[in-house]
């Protein structure tokens, strides 16, 4: 093998070398490569221990992966035995269940031919015993039989000799009747007076009965017209068979009063603003005066939000001149269907009989009196409108009514044409809800003795006699000045909402022992109060 040196190499080595031997540190040199090969003879040393550490290492993982995979076969082992033995468990148990569903079903089937033994036994006992029962019934029958033939033979005979004197005592009746009746005819032609007065009686006695029917027939219906109170009519005023005795007590007490009294009552228990007031008093005034002067009543339509009070001027208005009231519910019209048209016309020739004149007031008259145009209206409230309106299509001096709406845009042109007054009743201002506070206050917790009511209190509960009501202690807290701030905080509030806030008050009173009521009661409540008033609002925005 030949090398392949390059000489200039080596001749500069050679070179090299004499002149590091001529230098005076070529000891030093040697030693640095000495020292040089020392350390690159450690490294390697280094080297060699790092390789063997990790050849060291690499046997140390094998020996563990080697450990952890005879502990999974060791492990898979044990699962296989014990899988094997839980097989051999299972096939046990099956086995053995079906060892015993074997038993049971033998078991079962010898109960089972126990039982269709049973059975046949008691079934041919039951079959002989049924034999004996109908041979016993059969001989029971023919008995039963021959002695009930023997008994309809004898009543046969019986009836049939009742049957001929009967037959014999009609004929002798017979022969004696008729010969009675010749004799009388015999006679009449004898005596032709007594036959004249024959005639003439029963004559009378025809004419008698006649006029009797129609006499009842008459009076039926003239009671029917005044004391019957119509099927649509709700509440009213005049007399019926349910208000008899009260409907007269007020017509007797209502004839000492003055027609100034009875006006002035009209705004009694009701608070409406000024104007509205104004024109009440006018129409009331009309109303009284109507008698006198001979002029037909004016229709009115009432219209605003609910629990305004409509109802309860249309009552006032009656009694302050001195006519009868009768409510009627638009609702009530439509379900009575064919029947409907029948019925309004009961209660107008039934409105038309009263003596005193009657207002006829409408509440919820938008359930009733919508416009005919709109295509969803049933023919027989069609027709129930146009009734309407053909009855009151010319004044009339002895009904008036009062339509209460709160959509007065829904109703039908043709009522508006009937309608000679439109009142609207709004909400009450904070002056009015002041003045309702202080009426529904003073109506519900201050208690004046009136010997009427306690009439009235003794006749409908006569345990009040002993049971004397609770008087509410109230605090002097609630004042003028207390009573105006809740007014204005129930801005919005109707005159009904301020009647049963007032109503809640008078409840939560009694909450405790000694009914009493002050500030903070009055508080809580109107605040829950308040609360439901805007959940309302809300509702029907």
């Amino acid at each position: 093998m030949s090398l392949n040196l390059d000489p200039n190499s080596l001749e500069r080595a050679a070179e090299a070398i004499r002149e590091i031997q001529k230098s005076p540190n070529a000891k030093l040199i040697y030693q640095g490569i000495i020292e040089q090969e020392r350390a690159l003879a450690f490294q390697r040393q280094a080297e060699l221990e790092r390789e063997k550490g990790e050849t060291i290492k690499i046997r140390q993982e094998e020996a563990r992966r080697t450990s952890t995979h005879e502990k999974e076969q060791k492990k898979n082992l044990e699962e296989y035995r014990d899988k094997l033995e839980r097989k051999r468990f299972t096939e046990q148990l099956v086995e053995k269940q079906k060892r015993q569903e074997e038993i049971n079903r033998t078991t079962e089937e010898s109960i089972r031919r126990q039982e269709e033994i049973k059975l046949q036994s008691m079934e041919k006992q039951m079959k002989e015993q049924l034999k004996l029962e109908e041979k016993k019934a059969e001989l029971l029958a023919k008995a039963k039989s021959q002695a009930y033939r023997q008994n309809f033979d004898l009543k046969v005979k019986e009836i049939i000799k009742k049957e001929e004197e009967r037959r014999q005592t009609l004929k002798e009746l017979a022969a004696i009747t008729f010969d009675n009746f010749a004799h009388g005819i015999e006679y009449i032609q004898k005596n032709k007076g007594f036959a004249i007065t024959i005639g003439i009686y029963t004559g009378l006695i025809s004419l008698a009965f006649y006029l009797s029917k129609s006499s009842i027939n008459l009076a039926s219906k003239f009671l029917e017209m005044r004391l019957v109170q119509p099927s649509l009519v709700r509440e009213t005023s005049r007399p019926t068979t349910k208000n008899l005795i009260s409907g007269q007590s007020l017509r007797f007490i209502n004839s000492f009063k003055s027609n100034k009294s009875l006006q002035d009552n009209i705004f009694s228990n009701i608070v409406l603003p000024q104007h509205l007031e104004g024109q009440l008093q006018s129409i009331s005034y009309s109303i009284l005066n109507k008698k006198r002067n001979l002029a037909p009543l004016r229709n009115m339509l009432i219209y605003g939000p609910p629990g305004t009070g409509k109802t309860l001027f249309a009552k006032k208005l009656a009694y302050s001149s001195n006519m009868d009231y009768a409510i009627m519910a638009g609702s009530d019209i439509a379900p009575l269907k064919e029947n409907a048209v029948e019925a309004i016309n009961k209660v107008f020739d039934w409105a038309e009989k009263s003596s005193r004149g009657i207002i006829i007031f409408i509440d919820e008259g938008d359930a009733f009196f919508r416009n005919r145009d709109d295509k969803s209206m049933s023919e027989n409230v069609r027709n129930c409108i146009n009734t309407f309106l053909y009855r009151t299509g010319t004044p009339s001096k002895n009904v008036m009514f009062v339509v209460a709406t709160n959509y007065p845009e829904i109703i039908d042109k043709a009522l508006n044409d009937r309608v000679d007054n439109y009142l609207y009743f709004p909400l009450p201002s904070a002056d009015e809800r002041f003045r309702l506070l202080n009426l529904f206050f003073s109506k519900y917790f201050d208690y004046k003795f009136s010997l009427l009511n306690e009439i009235k209190n003794i006749w409908w509960k006569p345990s009040s006699l002993i049971f004397r009501p609770k008087i509410i202690k109230q605090d002097h807290n609630i004042d003028e000045q207390f009573l105006r701030s809740i007014a204005e905080q129930t801005e919005g509030f109707s005159a009904r909402e301020i009647e049963k806030f007032i109503i809640a008050c008078h409840n939560s009173a009694f909450y405790q022992k000694e009914p009493s009521l002050d500030k903070n009661v009055v508080q809580m409540v109107l605040q829950q109060v308040l609360q439901e008033h805007k959940n309302k609002n809300q509702w029907v925005k």
